[in-house]
C-alpha cells in the first residue's frame, strides 16, 4: 500500500480516538458512524434546558458536542502552554485561569474560570 492510498483511509476516519467504546456511536446520514466523546443525551438536555427550545435534531446534538469538543481541546491545548511554560506536565486551574484571562478568544469564560484569589482578598473585595 502505498502512502497516498493509506492517507485516504485515514481520511475515511472519524476525528476522536480509536477506542470508541467509551463513546456515543450514531449513524450519519451517508452511513459514517460518527462519534461523540461527551455523553449525546447530557448533551440534549443541557439544549433543552433553554426554554425556548422546543425539538432538537439529533443531527443538531451531534454537532453541538463536537462543537463543544473543539471548544474544551482548544481551550486544554492553549492553558497547556502555560504548564510547559512552567516546566510542569500536570495542567492546573491556574494554567486554565491564565488562557482565559490572556486570550480574548475566552472572555466569555471569565466568571467560569476567574483566576483564583485568598478568601481574605475576596472578602475585603466584596465589602468595599
Amino acid at each position: 500500500m502505498e502512502p497516498n492510498e493509506h492517507a485516504e483511509e485515514q481520511s475515511d476516519v472519524i476525528i476522536g480516538d480509536a477506542d470508541a467504546t467509551n463513546k456515543e456511536q450514531k449513524d450519519g446520514e451517508d452511513g459514517v458512524k460518527t462519534y461523540a466523546d461527551l455523553p449525546l443525551a447530557r448533551v440534549k438536555r443541557i439544549m433543552k434546558s433553554d426554554a425556548d427550545v422546543k425539538l432538537i435534531s439529533q443531527e443538531a446534538v451531534i454537532l453541538v458536542a463536537k462543537a463543544a469538543e473543539c471548544l474544551i481541546e482548544h481551550l486544554a491545548s492553549e492553558a497547556f502552554k502555560h504548564t510547559q511554560s512552567d516546566n510542569r506536565k500536570t495542567l492546573q486551574y491556574k494554567d486554565l485561569s491564565a488562557t482565559v484571562k490572556s486570550s480574548e478568544v475566552f472572555d466569555f469564560l471569565e466568571e467560569i474560570i476567574p483566576e483564583r484569589t485568598q478568601f481574605a482578598t475576596a472578602l475585603s473585595k466584596q465589602n468595599k
